[in-house]
């Protein structure tokens, strides 16, 4: 029995013998398949952090949320580009306060944004060089510039070729500013199928290319030039840096991409006593605030539109700094503040135009819109008629009856809590 043992291995040692070399196999397949996964991952590292790109930055979550489509709704890849056509509805940002839509990922990882909706109306009045040296362009990167959060933006450039023809569409023209408008290019660009996220049936506003004819605007699911005095649609258009971080949301304009925390500014809403007001400027020292809804009565302006003037008797200028600023229970935390009025050729070209001291005042003419209320007095007059705004901005005459939709100022100071649905309200 000893002798068969020496001659022959037991089962149990025929069976340790055969499983050897394939767990050494396993062993060393293991090995080199952490090797190359490691090897992968480091790499795809090296090139995000080389091209200042991190995975918890906005434009690497909207590579890695949307796979690249072929066909239909959804991020297409173009040279590199990643763009969105179609209709989607996995493209909402909010940032400094206002909701975008994300237009494309450049190649170098900055990410390009549309406004969601209009935040003004005003004419396009090309110049020489059309949109690129007109009294709009100045406006974006002054006064609406201004209001932003700008240490996430980069350069935005577009082409601001003069087209003759849409059939006829150059992109040869490459300039650069901040604050820009959609191009036509970008504009067709977001086109599949004939549906664009860019436009529906009721939106109308301005682009960034003109022809001797005028300014192209999209219009009713389309483009069409028209006359560069008429007051359409402003939606800006901005570049947000490759590191620009991602701190919350999927996208969706219930849950938009979020790219900063929480904070009262451009956009929040505010409520004090039964009233929901919205910032709609933020000035060195103060909050300035637009009602949300309009005042329930419509009211005249006054008697003539030559100014709003709360000296001036029988006047809407009059009433709010009087009447109504007396009925608001909160109204020890209003401060006086300096305000745009009248006309309005002085404003929109730059001049310093004319300015009143008061505690409640209404929107101006340049001023970003915010409010939900339509057809509303503003500040701004021409001769003898004032302005209202809403699905257009028009000039009436004064005595006509149109809703009122009051602007305050709070100091910065002014201590304010965070509710649960995100808006904010004054405590002790």
């Amino acid at each position: 029995m000893s002798e068969n043992l020496r001659e022959q291995p037991s089962e149990a040692a025929r069976d340790e013998g055969r499983d050897f070399p394939f767990q050494g196999m396993f062993i060393v397949f293991s090995v080199i398949s952490l090797l190359l996964i490691g090897a992968f991952y480091g790499y795809r590292y090296y090139r995000n952090v080389r091209n200042g790109v991190s995975q918890n930055s906005l434009s690497a979550a909207v590579i890695r949320d949307n796979a690249v489509v072929e066909s239909g709704d959804g991020l297409y890849s173009v040279n590199g580009i990643r763009i969105f056509r179609g209709n989607c509805d996995n493209n909402y940002v909010l940032y400094s306060g206002l909701l975008w839509r994300i237009m494309q990922v450049n190649g170098d990882n900055t990410v390009r944004l549309i406004a969601a909706q209009d935040f003004n109306q005003l004419p396009c009045l090309r110049g020489e060089r059309g949109f690129t040296d007109s009294q709009l362009h100045d406006w974006l990167n002054d006064r609406f510039l201004s209001q932003l959060d700008q240490s996430c933006l980069s350069t935005t450039r577009y082409y601001g070729d003069q087209i003759a023809s849409i059939s006829a569409c150059i992109t040869e023209d490459i300039a650069e500013s901040t604050v820009s408008l959609c191009d036509v290019a970008s504009w067709l660009n977001s086109v599949i199928s004939g549906h664009t996220y860019l436009s529906d049936l009721n939106s109308s506003f301005w682009l960034a290319n003109t022809s001797d004819a005028g300014a192209y605007r999209s219009a009713e699911g389309g483009l069409t030039v028209s006359d560069d005095s008429r007051f359409y649609g402003i939606r800006p258009v901005i570049t947000l840096k490759a590191d620009t971080p991602l701190v919350s949301g999927t996208g969706r304009k219930d849950d938009p991409y979020r790219c900063q925390k929480e904070a009262v500014g451009l956009g929040s809403e505010i409520r004090l006593g039964s009233d929901s007001w919205i910032v709609y400027g933020v000035d060195e020292n103060c909050y300035r605030l637009i009602r949300k809804q309009a005042l329930e009565e419509p009211l005249a302006f006054g008697l003539k539109g030559d100014s709003y003037d709360p000296d001036d008797q029988d006047t809407l200028a009059h009433y709010l700094n009087n009447e109504y600023l007396s009925s608001l229970p909160y109204q020890d935390l209003l401060r006086e503040a300096d305000w745009s009025c009248g006309d309005y050729a002085k404003e929109l070209s730059g001049l310093a135009g004319t300015t009143l001291r008061c505690k409640v005042a209404l929107a101006s003419l340049l001023d970003i819109k915010l409010s939900q209320a339509e057809d509303y007095w503003l500040t701004t007059t021409s001769e003898k008629y004032a302005y209202t705004y809403g699905k257009q901005a028009e000039l009436f005459r004064p005595t006509l009856l149109k809703n009122v939709v009051p602007a305050i100022a709070i100091s910065r100071d002014t201590r304010l809590k965070l509710n649960a649905d995100g808006s904010y309200e004054a405590g002790e």
